[in-house]
This record gives C-alpha cells, sequence and structure tokens, in this order.
C-alpha cells in the first residue's frame, strides 16, 4: 500500500478519535470537513497514479464507514446530520 494513502487511513482513524471525545453533533460536521479534504487528497494521488482505483474506492468506502460509524456513537439521526444553511 502506498505511504501516503496509509497516512491518511491513520489520520482518519487519529481524527475519529478526537472527535468522538467531543461527544456532539459539532464533532460530526467538524469530522465530515475533515474527511472531505482527505479524500480530495486521494484522488490528486489517484489522479497522478501513486494509487489505482481500487485503493481509491476502498478509502472512499472506509471514510464513509467511519463517518457513519461517529454519527452512530454519537446517537445522531438523519435530521441531526443534515446541513442548514440561513
Amino acid at each position: 500500500m502506498n505511504s501516503e494513502l496509509d497516512y491518511l487511513y491513520a489520520s482518519i482513524d487519529r481524527w475519529y478519535s478526537r472527535y468522538l471525545e467531543l461527544k456532539d453533533v459539532s464533532a460530526y460536521f467538524m469530522f465530515k470537513d475533515d474527511i472531505e479534504i482527505a479524500e480530495n487528497y486521494a484522488e490528486l494521488l489517484l489522479k497522478s497514479g501513486r494509487i489505482g482505483s481500487e485503493e481509491l474506492l476502498r478509502f472512499l468506502n472506509y471514510c464513509d464507514e467511519r463517518l457513519e460509524s461517529l454519527k452512530n456513537a454519537l446517537n445522531l439521526g438523519d435530521d441531526d446530520t443534515v446541513e442548514r444553511f440561513a
């Protein structure tokens, strides 16, 4: 596996632990923002040929699973995680 991708996986796990400690809905949205940045970086790794499409897909699925896991751990419902803009 690519060391840059390994670093992204480790970052996702580290962020998950930190946001779980916050225990509120804002943690979900901050984690979601961080995941988006990591996913964009992983897509750049794909475009530069440093990872393959299967590796990217596995990483994106992992990110989705961790976000859903945080949502469940924080006892948030779907209504809690809808972004609303004034």
